[in-house]
């Protein structure tokens, strides 16, 4: 199961923080749905005026074997981070999310750890689809 956290560097994007948080209680709403046992959690790295990612992209972060969870970070662009389009800033969270869930099965499966990607890309996509996403 995916679960979603988040880390700011600052309070300035204020709209990319607002749909993190709108995914993250989405999942931990639905955390039971189709749970087969192993996890990734997706942490946002957020860029401020207090602290900045010290890398580019996406990565693999800790894994622990006992909780059967793997952390993949993705450190996010000064441009996306400061998005005032909603909608592009979901589209982002969204892409960036199931990039993230794809290169954690890969890592997962390098592990002997079966991962359950396609419940995750359904949860995904029920998210994104939703237009009220209050």
């Amino acid at each position: 199961m995916i679960s979603i956290g988040m880390v700011l560097g600052g309070p300035e994007h204020v709209g990319f923080d607002r749909e993190v948080r709108k995914l993250m209680k989405f999942c931990r709403e639905n955390r039971e749905r189709g749970f087969i046992g192993s996890e990734i959690n997706v942490v946002y790295h957020v860029p401020g005026a207090v602290v900045k990612p010290d890398y580019v992209g996406v990565r693999t972060g800790t894994f622990s074997r006992k909780e059967r969870c793997l952390m993949v970070q993705i450190a996010v662009a000064e441009e996306f981070a400061a998005l005032d389009d909603t909608d592009q800033i979901r589209r982002y969270i969204f892409e960036t999310a199931d990039e993230a869930i794809g290169l954690g099965k890969t890592e997962l499966e390098r592990k002997g750890v079966h991962y359950d990607i396609e419940t995750d890309r359904a949860l995904l996509d029920e998210w994104f689809g939703e237009k009220a996403n209050v």
